[in-house]
């Protein structure tokens, strides 16, 4: 008799946990492209002063924003870079590709940038980045986590894959 009270108290706790936490809270795994944004992309005029601009897909819906970019090159013809940037958008907990009820708002990156570029024609040969994330409004206040980019040279789109804690 004891036992199954507590196991009907563990269950009731339980149940109650799973009712009071919001449904995004907790960590998201991502993973997405990151396109840059071409003549006409809606993107461009949500940040006209961006240094760069680009479309989220995947679990990240929105636009992304290079705001600082400083980087130091070596004779080799590898780069560094460091930076700011920003998302304005959703995550798209439902994997509908659409925003409706998902979290949304602004996330704050910094980033390390490390590539190899030709020494001649400064062609990207290959690139990658971290982002931390260090600051979240909207739906995003209080975000954590970190997304790592590849670049896909051939394409020019970027893959990304990480996680998001809300």
């Amino acid at each position: 008799m004891m036992k199954q009270l507590v196991a009907m108290v563990g269950f009731a706790m339980a149940l109650a946990l799973a009712v009071a936490t919001p449904v995004s809270a907790g960590i998201a795994q991502v993973s997405g492209n990151q396109i840059p944004a071409g003549s006409g992309d809606p993107c461009i005029a949500g940040d006209p002063s961006s240094l760069a601009t680009f479309t989220m897909d995947g679990s990240l819906i929105g636009c992304w924003y290079t705001d600082e970019f400083a980087f130091r090159d070596h004779p080799s013809g590898t780069v560094q870079a460091t930076g700011h940037e920003h998302f304005v958008g959703c995550l798209d907990f439902g994997g509908d590709g659409a925003c409706t009820g998902d979290p949304s708002g602004r996330l704050d990156f910094s980033f390390q940038f490390t590539g190899k570029f030709d020494t001649v024609t400064f062609a990207e040969i290959r690139g990658r980045c971290q982002h931390p994330i260090v600051s979240g409004s909207g739906g995003f206040d209080g975000a954590a986590g970190v997304l790592m980019f590849k670049d896909d040279v051939s394409t020019g789109i970027a893959t990304y894959t990480g996680h998001v804690t809300l």
